[in-house]
Protein backbone atom coordinates (compact mmCIF):
# COMPACT_ATOMS: atom_id res chain seq x y z
CA UNK A 1 0.00 0.00 0.00
CA UNK A 2 1.41 3.26 -0.71
CA UNK A 3 0.26 7.04 0.93
CA UNK A 4 0.65 9.91 -1.03
CA UNK A 5 0.09 12.80 0.06
CA UNK A 6 -3.11 15.43 -1.58
CA UNK A 7 -0.75 18.70 -1.72
CA UNK A 8 2.78 18.88 -2.67
CA UNK A 9 5.27 19.63 0.01
CA UNK A 10 7.21 23.05 -0.06
CA UNK A 11 10.57 21.31 0.39
CA UNK A 12 12.07 24.81 0.52
CA UNK A 13 10.95 25.13 3.97
CA UNK A 14 13.33 22.55 5.44
CA UNK A 15 16.88 22.54 6.30
CA UNK A 16 19.17 19.44 4.59
CA UNK A 17 19.69 17.79 7.71
CA UNK A 18 15.84 17.80 8.41
CA UNK A 19 14.88 16.22 4.83
CA UNK A 20 17.36 13.88 5.81
CA UNK A 21 15.83 12.84 8.83
CA UNK A 22 12.73 12.81 7.11
CA UNK A 23 13.93 10.57 4.98
CA UNK A 24 15.28 7.97 7.17
CA UNK A 25 11.93 8.19 9.16
CA UNK A 26 10.45 6.98 5.57
CA UNK A 27 12.81 4.11 4.82
CA UNK A 28 12.54 2.54 8.32
CA UNK A 29 9.02 2.58 8.24
CA UNK A 30 8.23 2.31 4.49
CA UNK A 31 7.46 -2.11 5.18
CA UNK A 32 5.22 -1.46 7.72
CA UNK A 33 1.35 -1.92 7.55
CA UNK A 34 -1.18 1.24 8.74
CA UNK A 35 -1.96 -1.48 11.93
CA UNK A 36 1.78 -1.37 12.81
CA UNK A 37 2.17 2.08 12.13
CA UNK A 38 -1.21 3.54 13.82
CA UNK A 39 -0.08 1.33 17.01
CA UNK A 40 3.32 2.85 16.93
CA UNK A 41 2.25 6.77 16.92
CA UNK A 42 -0.53 5.92 19.65
CA UNK A 43 1.91 4.66 21.83
CA UNK A 44 4.10 7.63 21.57
CA UNK A 45 4.17 9.65 24.75
CA UNK A 46 3.22 13.02 23.50
CA UNK A 47 0.46 11.75 22.00
CA UNK A 48 -0.72 10.05 24.50
CA UNK A 49 0.05 12.96 26.96
CA UNK A 50 -2.42 15.33 24.71
CA UNK A 51 -6.38 15.70 24.68
CA UNK A 52 -7.98 14.23 21.64
CA UNK A 53 -7.62 17.03 18.90
CA UNK A 54 -5.49 19.21 21.36
CA UNK A 55 -2.26 20.59 19.68
CA UNK A 56 0.65 18.54 21.20
CA UNK A 57 3.16 20.50 23.39
CA UNK A 58 6.37 20.84 21.19
CA UNK A 59 7.88 21.02 24.81
CA UNK A 60 6.74 17.06 24.96
CA UNK A 61 9.02 15.61 22.52
CA UNK A 62 12.07 16.06 25.12
CA UNK A 63 10.66 13.03 27.17
CA UNK A 64 10.49 10.69 24.64
CA UNK A 65 12.11 7.32 25.28
CA UNK A 66 13.31 4.53 22.71
CA UNK A 67 12.39 3.88 20.53
CA UNK A 68 11.02 7.37 19.68
CA UNK A 69 13.68 9.36 20.35
CA UNK A 70 17.31 8.75 19.33
CA UNK A 71 19.02 10.94 21.67
CA UNK A 72 18.51 10.81 25.34
CA UNK A 73 18.19 14.11 27.03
Amino acid sequence: MQYLPLIKADLQLLKASEKEIIDKVIDYMSDWSQNLFSQYVNNDMPLKASKNGEVIGYELVFYRELPYSLKLY
